[in-house]
């Protein structure tokens, strides 16, 4: 079965999350030949990196913000505390079905991280755990 997930931008801030569906909007992603994310540009790590630094909480997204239950998925977020872990007993990594404890993340330019010490923290190849979800 091949259902789609809609995991989107978590923001407080709802502004916020209009910019970041609007990008989506006007670059729209497919799942096919997507195992574990997309790249992102530069210029849009930058606004979301700004984003972050403007609000009191983290702004994380997906990318890409749909899927489907049998891929995966790259968690970026922007933190004024610069959050290096994702503990949501939700999520796995690397293909896991139940959760094993908070998933690290990088800003090295490595498992997904786009840019190497740009202050934002990324994972590819993140997705739902099926022992916690019912698809």
């Amino acid at each position: 079965t091949n259902r789609k997930i809609r995991a989107g931008v978590m923001s407080p801030n709802p502004i916020t999350s209009l910019l970041f569906l609007g990008f989506f909007l006007l670059f729209p992603n497919t799942a096919a030949g997507q195992e574990c994310g997309e790249s992102l540009s530069k210029d849009f790590l930058t606004a979301l990196k700004e984003a972050g630094a403007s609000s009191d909480e983290s702004v994380n997204l997906f990318a890409p913000s749909v899927y489907y239950s049998d891929s995966k998925t790259k968690y970026v977020t922007a933190s004024v505390n610069q959050e290096q872990t994702l503990d949501n007993l939700w999520m796995c990594v690397d293909g896991a079905s139940a959760s094993t404890g908070p998933i690290k993340l990088y800003d090295d330019g490595t498992h997904g991280d786009d840019f190497a010490n740009d202050g934002l923290y990324s994972r590819d190849c993140v997705h739902f755990c099926s022992s916690a979800v019912n698809f």
